[in-house]
């Protein structure tokens, strides 16, 4: 079991099988996590969390030479393919609210394939902050 309670050890490692895992998450980021999901009361499936560099450069699309928002250990993305729209509102209202930098949605397509991105970076390579974006 992880030290953060709702996340386990296997929903936050690195997707590519390097071992990579929630010992890199960061403590902070992560107990800013945990307190959104207690306040909302719903669960937050993870699809991805820290990733090595090369996962990330061959996933992500903000990925700069193998260093985006995933690889600091400070950026979480959860499944939004159970959550209302009112939880979905809630969701990002409430990221902003607690101090995330960063909320980045995929809101259409395949039903499995929906997601919310949460970071905490400040302004990234030229991208200001707090901001929020979609995915094509």
């Amino acid at each position: 079991m992880s030290p953060w309670a709702h996340f386990t050890k296997h929903e936050l490692r690195c997707r590519c099988g390097c071992g990579l895992g929630y010992a890199e998450m960061d403590d902070f980021f992560m107990r800013m996590i945990v307190r959104l999901r207690m306040e909302l009361g719903f669960p937050f499936p993870v699809t991805s969390a820290i990733r090595c560099a090369a996962h990330d450069l061959a996933v992500s699309t903000s990925s700069m030479a193998g260093e985006g928002p995933h690889t600091t250990g400070c950026a979480i993305d959860i499944s939004a393919a159970g959550m209302t729209p009112a939880q979905v509102r809630m969701f990002v209202g409430g990221a902003f609210l607690a101090g995330f930098q960063g909320v980045g949605m995929r809101l259409h397509g395949p039903h499995d394939e929906r997601f919310i991105h949460l970071d905490i970076l400040k302004p990234w390579h030229g991208w200001p902050r707090p901001a929020v974006w979609t995915y094509k």
